[in-house]
């Protein structure tokens, strides 16, 4: 079996004691030699514990059972650790039902008398990035109420939350952060209960583990066609479909003729002074988002709500309606954001600066679009069966009796590996050839890319991919070539 192991390119560099300056020299590769030794000694991980109880305004209920329907058992994110920086899995101790279970139901505990409450998590999500000044952590959590009436289960509301903290050392905060997100939805969910804007929609109990974000269309806005003119307070009432018709208003809209996704719009004849409890409207043809004081226009796509804005927007201080930690975690570590400068993309990009997100819809901010490979809990790696692979005969690849994918000349696989996976093993078949097996070395948070050739004697063959190479093979990939599969 052929071990393929993708390691970082680094490279060292020898320092040379110049005459005259020997004691800088000496103290210049002391320096270096003690930032390696804590760079090197930096953990592989970091762990979560939460603590025992959460304080919420909610009466009446108790937590009967917690559902974990995210795709991990215990990884909830990244951090970063060390003097480098080094950015490494955060996992939630003992796991996060264990975890979620025991603060829940000691927080809500069974008395005689008290409705059963069964909660599902959807998503939780915690990382932490260094921008121009500081520090940064962030978490997205989005929680499921389901009630119970003996045997009949209603699924009465999705909660969804997503806030950042600064700091200059921020991975302290991540448990409070996870405490604060769950209080945050426990609210909003009595908030929705005293108003009488609960769901109550009858569902199997089969369904009690299906997560909502994976099958966002049946969320009941995606069923219009047209969403009548009218105005959302919350984003649960744009999601579940519960406008406010009853409001006379007028629209002023204005447009960019260099980008026909960039509408901009300001609403007048409110009775309202301020804007901070409507988190947007329909003018009948459209629905618009709030960001800070203007709105920005939604256009439904291929089962997403996406939109273009200004970043100056997305990024200015105040702001709640963007996740701002995303934005700068995806424009820092990935560049995703076009020419936006890093250092300034809170505020200080450019006038004319523009950025395409998509609505989440968990917590109905807006979030940069495409999400990268990066940002997700996950190991991505890419197959590219070469050009130079022998013409006319197909590569068919396997993990374990599963078949994954046949590849054809410059077909891709581009194979999703939760964590908890150090290795996996492939087989791989070139058409009626032996088979060759392969184990690859698997990194959380980083997406490997590898070239695949079948020779003249079928022998298979593969090459991990770096630099000028790597960036080629992924700007080239087609969708209608490309394999998806998660594992």
């Amino acid at each position: 079996m052929l071990i393929v192991t993708l390691k970082n390119s680094h490279y060292s560099q020898n320092f040379v004691r110049k005459p005259g300056k020997s004691e800088i020299s000496r103290v210049f590769v002391l320096l270096l030699i003690l930032f390696c030794g804590l760079s090197s000694n930096a953990r592989d991980h970091y762990t979560i514990r939460l603590g025992d109880s959460l304080q919420s305004s909610l009466k009446g209920c108790y937590v009967e059972k917690v559902i974990n329907s995210t795709r991990e058992d215990s990884c909830v994110g990244f951090v970063q650790v060390g003097a480098a920086n080094k950015v490494v899995p955060a996992y939630l101790t003992p796991s996060i039902q264990v975890a979620f279970s025991t603060i829940l139901m000691n927080s809500f505990p069974y008395r005689a008398g008290l409705k059963p409450l069964i909660i599902r998590i959807n998503e939780l999500y915690i990382y932490e990035i260094t921008s121009a000044s500081s520090e940064i952590s962030s978490i997205e959590l989005c929680l499921s109420f389901i009630t119970r009436t003996d045997s009949v289960y209603f699924d009465e509301y999705l909660a969804g939350t997503a806030f950042d903290k600064h700091g200059m050392d921020v991975t302290h905060q991540h448990e409070g952060n996870i405490i604060a997100a769950m209080e945050r939805c426990f609210n909003n969910f009595n908030s929705r209960m005293l108003k009488g804007k609960l769901m109550h929609k009858t569902i199997p109990r089969s369904d009690l583990e299906k997560n909502p974000l994976l099958h966002t269309d049946e969320f009941p806005i995606m069923a219009l066609k047209q969403v009548p003119k009218c105005i959302f307070r919350a984003y649960s009432d744009f999601r579940e479909n519960k406008p406010d018709t009853g409001i006379q208003f007028t629209v002023k809209y204005t447009t960019y003729k260099r980008d026909s996704m960039l509408v901009q719009a300001k609403i007048y004849g409110l009775p309202w002074d301020s804007l901070d409890n409507i988190w947007g409207f329909s003018d009948g043809h459209h629905p618009f988002i709030r960001v800070g004081k203007v709105f920005y226009r939604l256009k439904l796509k291929s089962g997403e709500y996406i939109t273009r804005i200004f970043v100056s927007d997305a990024g200015r201080s105040g702001n709640t309606e963007v996740n701002t930690g995303a934005l700068v975690a995806a424009t820092v570590l990935g560049g995703v954001i076009g020419g936006a400068i890093a250092g300034g993309i809170m505020g200080a990009a450019a006038a004319n600066e523009v950025a395409k997100y998509k609505l989440d819809f968990a917590s109905g901010k807006l979030i940069v679009r495409p999400i990268p490979d990066y940002m997700r809990i996950q190991s991505t790696m890419i197959f590219r069966l070469s050009q130079s692979s022998r013409s006319g005969i197909p590569l068919t690849i396997f993990y374990g009796d599963k078949e994954l994918a046949t590849l054809n000349q410059d077909d891709y696989l581009k194979l999703i590996v939760p964590s908890g996976h150090n290795t996996i093993k492939l087989k791989c078949i070139p058409g009626n050839g032996a088979t060759t097996e392969l184990e690859f070395a698997v990194r959380l948070f980083h997406t490997d890319v590898f070239l695949l050739k079948v020779r003249k004697s079928l022998d298979v063959e593969v090459f991990p991919a770096f630099d000028e190479v790597r960036k080629s093979v992924l700007e080239s990939m087609e969708e209608d070539k490309t394999v998806v599969v998660n594992l």
